[in-house]
């Protein structure tokens, strides 16, 4: 039997690369922890290939001399400052929450909320480590679990004891919600787009150029969202931590740690500016327009 020709291209697909940036010119994804030579080498090899040069260290001495990383690809740039400060902003809400609950007077169910808001911190330092990494999916269903669960805990925080905490669904407490965070529904809508394969999210989840088709497992557009995610959603936990917590007493000789946690939240609200500024100056950045929005509204509810 003939073999039958086909003029049809073949479909390659092939994961992406997690880089954390890549050289402005020739576009080579590069990790931040390349050393300043090893980049000016790669740099230089790119060169003389293009002159036609047969040797990298001319090239390196005539050309790159003087040459200076880029700030994006520099180890202390402002994406891995802001995870190193999430991660030990955390870990002070963390400790923060558990010095509360030896010192403060709970009720049954606002034990189970308290535990529950310790829980959501947990899960917002796992989404922390894939932002950094770039896995906007899966940072956005971790911080909409996260969300459902910081609601939930308001929603059942003044229960009687008498009355079962888990008759009531996170997802159907949001307008009661919307009265400490008027953009909640807003944002719970954002994140909900992104739980589900739906044809809207596709577009982020894939990279098509050519005949080509790439998996986008994690790049540095989504980054940027990712991280900006995680603060918004570590500032939302401290926030909503003094808003309901303002209300319960101490233990005899206890102290709340109400103002060290408020401390705390002016310092991500302080990030969250500057992120922001930075975050909707990038261009050519693939992010949702949405997101922006709602991360600039923030500090005007």
């Amino acid at each position: 039997m003939k073999k039958i020709k086909s003029d049809k291209r073949r479909l390659s697909i092939c994961p992406l690369e997690i880089y954390d940036g890549a050289l402005s010119e020739p576009r080579i994804g590069i990790k931040s922890s390349y050393s300043d030579i090893l980049l000016k080498n790669i740099l230089a090899s790119v060169i003389s290939d293009r002159i036609g040069s047969k040797s990298v260290d001319y090239v390196r001495k005539k050309y790159l001399d003087d040459w200076k990383r880029d700030v994006s690809l520099d180890p202390n740039a402002f994406d891995l400052e802001t995870v190193h400060f999430l991660d030990v902003s955390i870990d002070e809400l963390q400790r923060h929450l558990i010095a509360n609950s030896h010192n403060l007077i709970y009720s049954g169910i606002q034990t189970i909320s308290d535990m529950t808001l310790a829980k959501g911190l947990g899960t917002l330092r796992v989404a922390l480590g894939l932002s950094s990494k770039g896995l906007l999916h899966e940072v956005l269903i971790l911080c909409r679990s996260s969300l459902e669960m910081i609601m939930w805990a308001f929603a059942i925080f003044d229960l009687p004891n008498d009355e079962d905490p888990f008759e009531f669904l996170p997802e159907k407490e949001i307008s009661s919600f919307k009265a400490y965070f008027p953009y909640a529904g807003k944002y719970y809508g954002y994140l909900s787009s992104f739980s589900h394969w739906r044809k809207e999210t596709h577009t982020r989840a894939f990279n098509f150029e050519e005949e080509y088709v790439a998996v986008l497992y994690a790049s540095g557009r989504n980054k940027w969202e990712a991280i900006a995610n995680v603060i918004l959603m570590t500032r939302l936990y401290a926030d909503g931590y003094t808003a309901k917590y303002t209300s319960l007493k101490c233990k005899p000789d206890g102290k709340h740690c109400l103002p060290e946690i408020q401390e705390v939240s002016k310092r991500i609200g302080k990030k969250q500016q500057e992120w922001l500024k930075f975050f909707t100056e990038l261009e050519g950045q693939h992010r949702s327009k949405s997101f922006v929005d709602i991360l600039a509204s923030v500090d005007r509810t």
